[in-house]
C-alpha cells in the first residue's frame, strides 16, 4: 500500500503544479479592453502580482488602473497593442523582463496631454516592434524606471523605440549597468535623435551604457 500512496502523493503533487503554472500566466482576449476589466482576460482573471502577462495579437488592451505583474509580452508574433489611457496617471510595474514581438506595439495615447505614466521595468526590455512613449507632439507621454538590482538590457530590432525619459534607480551599486542598444533610438519624437545636450536621463543609482 506504501508505493501506491507515494504514487497517489507524486501525482497530486504533480497535478497542483501543473495548475499553478497554469494559473501563472494570464493572457488577454483577442478583443481586448480595459486592464481592469475582467473580461479582458482569459478566464476573466485580473493579472496579479505574480503573473506573467501575455497581450494577444489582435487585442487593444488599455492601461487604466495602476498594475503590478511578473513579466510581460506584448504580441504573440503578428499584433497586439498594449497602450496607457488618454487621461489619468497611471503606473505598470513589471518585476521581470518585457518583450514587445514583431508587429505587435506599446504606447501611450494617440490624444490627450497626459505626462505622468511610468513603465517600471525590473528587468531587460527588448523591443522589437514599437515602443512609442511620446505622442500628440510630446503631449501624451510615459517615463520608463529601470529598478532591480540586476544588470539589464533595454534593446531590439523594433522599428519605432521613441522615449520621453528613463531614470535608472537599480540598487545601491554603481556596478548594476542598464546597457541600451536597441536599432532604433528616439526621444519625444520618432525623427528627434537624442543629442548630449537633451536631459532624457536620470541616474538615481547604477551605470548607464
Amino acid at each position: 500500500q506504501l508505493p501506491v500512496m507515494r504514487k497517489i502523493f507524486t501525482l497530486l503533487a504533480l497535478a497542483l503544479s501543473v495548475s499553478l503554472i497554469s494559473r501563472s500566466q494570464v493572457v488577454s482576449t483577442t478583443t481586448g479592453g480595459n486592464w481592469s476589466d475582467p473580461a479582458t482576460w482569459v478566464g476573466a482573471s485580473l493579472p496579479t502580482p505574480t503573473d506573467q502577462v501575455i497581450i494577444a495579437d489582435g487585442a487593444n488592451v488599455v492601461i487604466d488602473v495602476n498594475a503590478t505583474v511578473l513579466g510581460l509580452t506584448v504580441g504573440q508574433g503578428s499584433g497586439g497593442l498594449l497602450r496607457f489611457q488618454a487621461t489619468g496617471s497611471v503606473t505598470l510595474t513589471v518585476s521581470s523582463d518585457i518583450l514587445i514581438n514583431p508587429g505587435a506595439t506599446f504606447r501611450t495615447s494617440l490624444t490627450g496631454t497626459e505626462t505622468g505614466h511610468e513603465l517600471v521595468a525590473g528587468g531587460n526590455l527588448i523591443n522589437n516592434g514599437i515602443l512609442d512613449f511620446s505622442n500628440n507632439g510630446n503631449a501624451a507621454t510615459a517615463a520608463i524606471r529601470f529598478t532591480g538590482a540586476a544588470n539589464a538590457i533595454m534593446g531590439g530590432t523594433g522599428t519605432v523605440t521613441d522615449i520621453d525619459r528613463i531614470t535608472i534607480d537599480k540598487g545601491n551599486s554603481v556596478g548594476s549597468v542598464l546597457e541600451l542598444n536597441p536599432s532604433v533610438f528616439t526621444m519625444q519624437g520618432s525623427g528627434n535623435t537624442p543629442s548630449l545636450n537633451e536631459g532624457f536621463l536620470t541616474i538615481i543609482n547604477g551605470m548607464f551604457k
